[in-house]
């Protein structure tokens, strides 16, 4: 199929032929009748080329002036600013799916202004044959290169003879070049974010680790170029970055907007807010975005010792024993026995108890759920006006509460400081918070050990709470590696990428990332104090407790004796049995 235009041949548009081929093996070649030789020989290469690539090539757009084909780009339009009819044309080829472009413009001049110009309208991934010209290979059109890369140029020299309908030599016209880079050196930008990016410190040399840092040394080794890491300016205060008001983008995103950097690490979401700025690869894994909050400070180890006690327990144990009407003799011995039976399951079960307590400590009093931390007064918080916008925009009426009271904050380790006071929660992934509340628990042996590049001080004291990590996860969130827009590398990063994933590789180095941090929670874990003099005031409040009953019963006991009892009319104290024979008897 095709849009046919008469004695003209194919148009589509002024300047731009579009060829649309079935692509199936048993192709025949489109009745195509011109005139001029260009054009009969430009047909029959189009037709080889979709018969030889019929699982790639969808549809060709052919760009040309009036030097080669009488389908016309006029000499005096500049294409770097081209009219709104060709601008047209450019987007119907690219909503077409065309990946095969050919442009035929005698001017070198005219045809590097139309690859500037069509840097983000026209597949960079595509397949191009441009007329060779020194023009297009200046120094201010290096970067173009670095994204077309399935380009074959047109030289004055033989590459191939056709003939008879086939080529004679049957060479590869469009090899993928992105297998080997030969060598080519790539500039890597880098953000510190546990688990995808650790940087690690001596007294020597950085050294760089984590997740992405793996799969970018397979995927350098595979396709054979050498990265240069760097951070991108201001990292700590800007970090991912975001829009500025002249219109450019700071930190990590902006290394990729303005073209500076080929590849981007740092835990980038998969989301449209990154995709619109960057091509980001296929996930290689996906994280849990929760919030991290404080804990209660309520502290019961002083009721350690009478924890045990169960007034339930005790009211069972003396109703289902049912006291004589009489006080018999054998009622007294029943009683007794029944009595020390008591005793000594209160014995077992106080012993029982104990153990498991000193054992199993009581639960904490802790926000694990989203419901939970919109009914409590703490401020959430996260990094970047995108992560309100998410909260803001959610569906769900828990999101938009807690978009409602977000506040943004660039420091993860302030934003712990105040998680500790008790007046904040903050938001990231799972691995990330777990790293920075076991840093502040350990903070020191953490500096000795993993030798942070991060210079922000940990302030701790008694009076702080310490950080708990909700158990319900507020998403969970597909993380991506960044390449700039229209890279030429993604197509086959991404196929290495799978195959790492596919075979454990991203998890095992997941694993290998956070093992520091999860032995130094063990650790922690494991240092308790099962008994300790604290919890030793149990027994003497519990003492304290029943010598204060006892003495407000004796009071009352002296009270109701002496003022009730003996002004009674009827009591003598010489007949006291008398008394209340005759007592019972009223009652």
């Amino acid at each position: 199929g095709g849009y046919f235009s008469g004695d003209q041949g194919l148009l589509l548009r002024d300047g731009i032929l579009s060829l649309c081929s079935d692509l199936s093996p048993d192709a025949v070649p489109l009745p195509l009748h011109e005139r001029r030789d260009m054009e009969f020989l430009l047909i029959d290469v189009l037709n080889e080329v979709t018969r030889r690539h019929s699982d790639d090539v969808t549809c060709a757009a052919i760009i040309c002036d009036p030097v080669y084909l009488n389908i016309v780009v006029e000499e005096r339009e500049d294409l770097l600013s081209p009219n709104f009819i060709t601008l047209e044309s450019l987007r119907e080829v690219r909503r077409a799916g065309c990946n095969v472009y050919v442009i035929l413009l005698a001017n070198g001049f005219q045809a590097s202004r139309l690859l500037r110009f069509g840097d983000r309208i026209l597949d960079t991934r595509a397949k191009f044959v441009l007329l060779h010209d020194f023009r297009l290979f200046h120094s201010e059109l290096h970067y173009l290169w670095k994204r077309i890369v399935n380009v074959g140029v047109l030289v004055t020299r033989r590459v191939d003879i056709w003939r008879n309908g086939k080529f004679h030599y049957s060479r590869a016209l469009f090899k993928d070049k992105t297998s080997n880079l030969n060598g080519e050196t790539l500039n890597v930008v880098y953000l510190d974010h546990v688990p995808s990016v650790v940087a690690l410190k001596d007294n020597a040399t950085n050294k760089i680790g984590g997740v992405e840092i793996e799969i970018l040394n397979t995927l350098s080794e595979k396709m054979n170029f050498k990265p240069k890491l760097y951070q991108p300016p201001n990292a700590d205060l800007h970090k991912w970055g975001g829009k500025q008001p002249n219109g450019s983008f700071s930190g990590l995103l902006g290394e990729m907007v303005s073209g500076r950097a080929d590849v981007a690490l740092g835990n980038l979401q998969y989301n449209p807010y990154h995709l619109e700025l960057t091509d980001l690869s296929i996930p290689y894994t996906s994280q849990c975005w929760t919030f991290v909050t404080p804990e209660a400070l309520t502290d019961n180890s002083w009721k350690t010792l009478i924890l045990p006690f169960n007034i339930l327990y005790t009211y069972g144990m003396l109703l289902v024993i049912s006291l004589p009407k009489l006080p018999t003799g054998w009622s007294i011995r029943l009683l007794t026995g029944w009595y020390w039976l008591y005793c000594i399951l209160l014995v077992v079960s106080y012993r029982a108890s104990m153990t498991a307590i000193l054992a199993n400590p009581a639960p904490r009093v802790t926000i694990d759920t989203l419901k939970e931390l919109v009914d409590s007064k703490v401020i959430c918080s996260g990094w970047g006006s995108e992560t309100k916008a998410f909260f803001i925009n959610s569906l769900d009426e828990i999101g938009q509460k807690i978009g409602e009271r977000f506040e943004t904050i660039d420091d993860p380790i302030e934003a712990a400081n105040r998680v500790a006071q008790g007046t904040y929660a903050y938001y990231d992934n799972k691995d990330f918070l777990k790293y920075l509340s076991v840093k502040r628990k350990n903070a020191f042996f953490m500096n000795s050990v993993n030798n942070s590049t991060n210079t922000s001080t940990i302030v701790t004291n008694d009076s702080e709470r310490n950080l708990h990590i909700m158990s319900d996860c507020m998403v969970h969130i597909p993380i991506s590696i960044g390449f700039h827009k229209n890279s030429p590398l993604k197509p086959l990063a991404d196929i290495y990428m799978r195959r790492v994933v596919e075979v454990g590789l991203a998890e095992k180095w997941l694993n290998d990332a956070m093992y520091p941090i999860r032995s130094l929670e063990t650790n922690e874990e494991e240092i308790k104090a099962l008994m300790n003099l604290k919890k030793l005031y149990g027994a003497f409040i519990a003492l304290a407790i029943g010598y204060t009953l006892s003495f407000i019963s004796l009071i009352g006991e002296l009270f109701y004796w002496k003022y009730i009892v003996k002004r009674d009319p009827n009591f003598d104290k010489f007949t006291i049995d008398l008394y209340y024979t005759m007592k019972n008897k009223k009652q």
